[in-house]
């Protein structure tokens, strides 16, 4: 552990920052899991075997797509600050969209 107080403010400093990145990934965390919930899918892992063997290959296929635009829109329906769908949004002044 360093006792010189400049080394140790700049390892706080460099928590501080991954801390914000940690909860800024739970954040995105968070709102692909309320996206899914509201679309009424669920991602490929949490699918049971046996409910994939039972799909056709097209049923199978169709599913994917619907959630691979699913991840793929997902950051565009995503309010920034209260990190959930947004339902009624708007676009502020510095381009980025906003729940109202």
């Amino acid at each position: 552990v360093a006792e010189d107080p400049a080394e140790l403010k700049r390892m706080l400093e460099q928590a501080r920052a991954d801390l914000a990145e940690l909860r800024g990934h739970c954040r995105r965390l968070q709102a692909e899991v309320a996206a899914f919930q509201a679309a009424g899918t669920l991602p490929a892992q949490s699918v049971p075997a046996s409910l994939g063997q039972k799909l056709s290959g097209g049923t199978l296929q169709s599913l994917t797509a619907k959630k691979l635009c699913i991840w793929g829109l997902l950051p565009a329906l995503v309010c920034p600050l209260k990190r959930a769908i947004m339902r009624d949004p708007v676009v502020a002044g510095d381009g980025y969209s906003y729940e109202r």
